[in-house]
């Protein structure tokens, strides 16, 4: 019997990786979407029309995009009258992001930042703006703490 069981094995063509992962449930990250309404107003962030904002929790693989235009003003709005400042990523700062933000604009560009969620309350959320995902010169944005809860209340479901 372990003779056949061997040669099967062999004639397979499968490595032992294989039969292990083969196993093994795989994960899948959840996507909560919704659709932007073409008649919709359009909401900007400097000059550029915003197409969606996507955010993809790094403790729960969930991901959701923004695309209704209350929710695009809530962000765009607490990000503008946030306190703004340089920052310098370091290692620890690195191991707390909660989350990787993107911010696509109708021309196909985007814009990357990360995304603290400092008080577990929701009452201090700081985002940073990351040129390219090597740069460890940022643009931060403190949020108030009304608005904290609101851009919190945006993301809780991937959080």
């Amino acid at each position: 019997m372990i003779v056949f069981g061997t040669v099967w094995f062999l004639n397979s063509e499968k490595s032992i990786q294989d039969l292990y992962t083969a196993s093994k449930p795989k994960k899948k990250a959840t996507i909560i979407s919704t659709q932007r309404d073409p008649n919709a107003p359009p909401v900007f962030l400097g000059k550029q029309e915003i197409k969606d904002i996507h955010v993809e929790s790094l403790k729960t693989k969930k991901s959701i995009f923004l695309t209704k235009t209350d929710e695009l003003k809530t962000f765009i709005n607490s990000m503008d009258t946030a306190k703004k400042g340089d920052l310098t990523l370091d290692e620890e700062g690195s191991d707390l992001v909660d989350c990787n933000m993107w911010i696509t604009f109708q021309d196909g560009t985007y814009k990357q930042y990360l995304l603290w969620i400092v008080d577990n309350n929701s009452s201090e959320v700081m985002i940073a703006h990351q040129n390219t995902p090597d740069d460890v010169d940022l643009t931060y944005y403190q949020l108030n703490e009304g608005n904290s809860k609101k851009v919190y209340n945006l993301f809780k479901k991937v959080i």
